[in-house]
């Protein structure tokens, strides 16, 4: 008879749901008994169970033969297994023992460790990460800009998009009653199905006017198992740069340094140095390429660096576009305006910052440089092939200055808000050019939208095992801080989140497909390489650059074991997890999910990409014919 192990796989390092059939001819009273009973509806759809029994069922019939005989002597015909999913469809459902393993519910404090799916790291988001499938239509969301913006570690976010912000206005600021209810429930989604790996290890602060109105820390900030607070200290990577446009500022007001004046001006040895404005580098429209992303950065940013070495990194690579003529967001371009900073005060970065705003708002815990000797800063978390945490690799906080080196504790963050509305850091004039967006939404250190019927600043934190975000709105003095110590979940996704939630509004529910069970033997079905497909290039070319399908114009689907990956050669190895009916899906936030379209031979030759509504097809290049008599190898 068919081996039941075939079906029932051991479950998956993350402890994510996992649904596998068990007897299918146990007696009525045996399934009644069991606690792990599921019905239609329940962790597993009725496609998924109905999935699960065709697939047994033509298992069954190649390895048992049309008579029963242990003689299989043909493929089976289209005709047949249509035949045999019609029935199944058309059959009352019946209860079927399921094998449930749903993780226990992780209390608050509880360590784990992450990689980023290159956003926020680079696993199943290779998709994404080969397409920026993030980035927004003409007239887009600006808030989607800032979930796009490459991380200081050189990664790519996690990027699940959240919704665009209401604009409507909603009236005074007042928290719902459940507010902290909300909030915790919202927490606990992550990780619901895709395991430990996913669950929020950070801080969510409500702030008005500079006060404190909600704080809660969730998870721990070590292996020690020290619970984050809102005193606890986090790297904020891409937060670095509204204290670094403030910087700036400072500068402007003392009339030292002039917005539209050229880079040449503060350093003159920059190559196209005459071509590039101050004003270019604060809204990331010069055009320099973002130096984390060469493919050498990994090799040497645990190195310390001068500032000048660092610029010396990437002063002479190609410029992107004709500075000011369009926006790509790059740490180049805040890691410049620190370089101006020294070189007009004669100061350090970290210590004109210190001297100028850290000071004046009563920053005690907020530092240039990681401060792990003081014991309560985080320790960060990225995640590894095997969908498990593990510290980043080191890093020196000396690659990163403006445009990432900082490091400070949420609380930290509210002194600084209120000390920026209050008018401790620079004027009002200083403050308006500060949040006067670019055409592409982009202020000085912020994205600027609209929500709620109010101007809303924010921008998201990204950097080696890191994530955040920090929303401001400026009519009713409210503030958002997220500080994550876990590139998995995407800070800046929570903090816009638990915004709409401070407004009365909910998020959408969040989305974890449960994994169910399939035959290692099913793989070879799906296992070749493909390549993007002429239709798509035509269909999605006016949104994408070409340079973008390129990378997906090879691509290997890969057995190892019981598991199938997806192999972006250079870039990413992402597990696929099956959903059932050749469809998969990645644990990443972006919502990608892989479906395959199979030939007459039941082999796929075509491979999909489902992300939000757009469908990107990628041709099967390595299928050749196999005989007949070969067909029954390929189920």
């Amino acid at each position: 008879m068919h081996d039941e192990r075939d079906i029932g796989r051991s479950s998956p390092p993350t402890g994510g749901a996992r649904i596998s059939t068990r007897d299918l001819d146990a007696s009525a009273s045996e399934r009644s008994s069991v606690s792990g009973i599921v019905d239609v509806g329940v962790q597993a759809t009725r496609e998924q169970r109905l999935d699960l029994l065709a697939e047994r069922a033509l298992d069954a019939w190649c390895e048992l033969g049309p008579d029963g005989d242990g003689a299989p002597q043909e493929e089976p015909s289209e005709a047949f297994t249509a035949g045999v999913l019609e029935r199944f469809a058309a059959t009352t459902p019946r209860l079927v023992t399921m094998d449930l393993e749903v993780p226990v519910a992780v209390p608050p404090r509880r360590s784990t460790k992450t990689r980023w799916f290159a956003t926020i790291t680079a696993a199943a988001a290779s998709v994404a990460l080969a397409l920026s499938l993030v980035a927004p239509d003409e007239g887009g969301d600006e808030a989607s800009d800032a979930a796009a913006v490459l991380s200081a570690a050189g990664t790519q976010g996690a990027t699940s998009d959240a919704p665009k912000l209401p604009e409507d206005d909603r009236g005074a600021f007042a928290l719902p009653s459940d507010f902290d209810r909300l909030v915790e429930s919202y927490i606990a989604e992550y990780g619901r199905n895709y395991g430990p790996a996913f669950k929020f290890h950070g801080v969510v602060v409500v702030a008005q006017h500079g006060d404190i109105t909600y704080s809660r820390g969730f998870g721990t900030a070590n292996p020690s198992g020290d619970p984050n607070s809102v005193d606890t200290r986090f790297r904020l990577g891409l937060l670095t740069e509204p204290l670094t446009a403030v910087a700036i500022m400072q500068l402007v007001e003392q009339e030292l340094v002039e917005l539209d004046a050229p880079v040449a001006r503060y350093l003159p040895t920059y190559p196209r140095g005459q071509q590039i404005t101050v004003r270019d580098l604060l809204t990331h429209r010069s055009g320099i390429p973002n130096y984390t992303d060469e493919l050498a950065f990994h090799t040497w940013k645990s190195r310390p660096h001068t500032t000048d070495e660092m610029v010396e990194r990437f002063a002479h690579l190609p410029l992107e576009f004709e500075p000011g003529s369009d926006t790509s967001p790059s740490n180049s371009n805040y890691f410049l305006l620190g370089a101006i900073i020294e070189r007009v005060t004669g100061e350090a970065y970290a210590d004109f910052v210190r001297r100028g705003q850290l000071e004046p708002a009563g920053m005690m815990s907020t530092t240039f440089g990681d401060a792990y000797d003081s014991g309560t800063q985080a320790e960060g978390n990225v995640w590894n092939d095997e969908e498990v945490l593990e510290p980043p690799d080191p890093i020196h906080m000396s690659t990163f200055g403006g445009a990432g080196g900082l490091v400070a504790s949420p609380s930290d963050l509210v002194k600084w808000d209120r000390a920026l509305r209050d008018g401790l850091l620079v004027g009002n004039d200083a403050l308006e050019q500060l949040s006067a967006p670019s055409a592409d939404g982009y202020g000085f250190g912020w994205v600027v939208s609209r929500a709620y019927g109010q101007t809303l600043l924010s921008f998201p934190g990204a950097i080696d095992g890191f994530s955040g975000g920090m929303l401001r709105f400026e009519r009713d003095g409210t503030a958002i801080i997220v500080l994550a110590n876990t590139e998995v979940v995407p800070g800046s996704v929570v903090a816009q989140d638990v915004a709409m939630m401070v407004y009365g509004d909910m998020p959408p529910k969040r989305n974890e497909p449960a994994e169910i069970d399939i035959s290692p033997r099913t793989h070879r079905k799906y296992v070749g390489m493909y390549s993007i497909s002429n239709r798509t290039r035509a269909q999605y070319g006016h949104k994408f650059d070409e340079s973008r399908f390129d990378l997906l114009a090879r691509v290997y689907v890969e057995s190892t074991g019981d598991r199938l990956y997806f192999d972006v050669p250079g870039h990413a190895r992402t597990w696929m997890h099956p959903m059932g009916r050749n469809r998969f899906f990645f644990k990443d936030h972006s919502g990608n999910q892989v479906s395959f379209e199979l030939g007459e031979d039941r082999r796929a030759n075509k491979l999909i990409v489902h992300y939000q509504d757009a469908e990107f097809e990628l041709d099967r290049v390595d299928l050749p014919p196999i005989p007949v008599s070969d067909a029954e190898s390929s189920l």
